[in-house]
């Protein structure tokens, strides 16, 4: 059985993580000190393997794990 209310939670979470992903992936683009490259490569890895675990956990209650950032930090990143 689907506990709706949790998957919704972690789903959200794992939207969190993918927005944070993008971000820290565009600042390792954008930055030039190495020293930051590498501190922001770390955090999205970090949180590459945050998102997998909160999708395990939305797959153990039977529910379907999102694979997108949320609509807002898109919004915003288009506008940027």
């Amino acid at each position: 059985m689907v506990n709706r209310t949790l998957e919704h939670h972690l789903n959200h979470l794992i939207s969190l993580m993918n927005d944070s992903i993008e971000g820290y992936n565009k600042a390792v683009e954008l930055t030039e000190s190495r020293e930051l490259r590498t501190l922001f490569a770390q955090l999205s890895v970090q949180r590459t393997n945050f998102a997998q675990e909160l999708s395990e956990m939305v797959n153990v209650v039977g529910g379907a794990p999102v694979e997108d950032g949320s609509v807002k930090a898109a919004i915003y990143r288009a506008a940027k």
